[in-house]
């Protein structure tokens, strides 16, 4: 079974999860070429073609972000009680 925890076995962070985020990094350096590159009208795609084209990124990014700030917020929850457990 895997490790979810977002470590591995050491104590280090978990190469899967390093690849997930590269590949978002990865994904978001598409998106923002493909709005920015000149086509050969001279202009870049409007907002609604580019949104047609990458929606099923876009959500997959967005879900990505959602789950980041509840991993977030996790953290800083552990972190706040284990300070007000020590005071």
């Amino acid at each position: 079974m895997s490790d979810l925890s977002g470590q591995g076995s050491d104590g280090k962070p978990a190469t899967g999860a390093v690849a997930f985020v590269v590949s978002l990094l990865v994904l978001c350096g598409f998106m923002y070429f493909t709005y920015t590159y000149p086509y050969p009208s001279g202009r870049p795609p409007s907002w609604g073609s580019f949104v047609v084209f990458w929606l099923r990124e876009i959500v997959i990014l967005l879900l990505a972000l959602v789950v980041a700030l509840t991993i977030a917020a996790s953290w800083v929850q552990r972190v706040f009680r284990k300070w007000r457990d020590k005071a």
